[in-house]
């Protein structure tokens, strides 16, 4: 929590994706908030995390590219 009294949780979903929520304190229940209520610290956080999982997710499917043709090249050595 921080000093306003907001609460800051982390889980992790099925497909290894956290998921990242905040309460705020004195606000609408979770889910039900409006985003120009949100700290900007908050808002700049998960477009930086948005960015860096856009980022993780083309690196996990170029290194998918790059072992089915690695496993296709030895395949065609047999």
């Amino acid at each position: 929590s921080d000093l306003s009294g907001n609460e800051y949780y982390e889980s992790n979903l099925i497909n290894g994706r956290k998921k990242r929520t905040v309460e705020m304190k004195e606000k609408k229940p979770l889910g039900e908030y409006d985003s120009d209520s949100l700290p900007e610290l908050i808002i700049q956080r998960a477009k930086a995390l948005d960015k860096d999982w856009e980022r993780r997710k083309e690196e996990l499917s170029r290194e998918k590219v790059s072992d089915k043709s690695t496993s296709a090249e030895f395949e065609g050595q047999d």
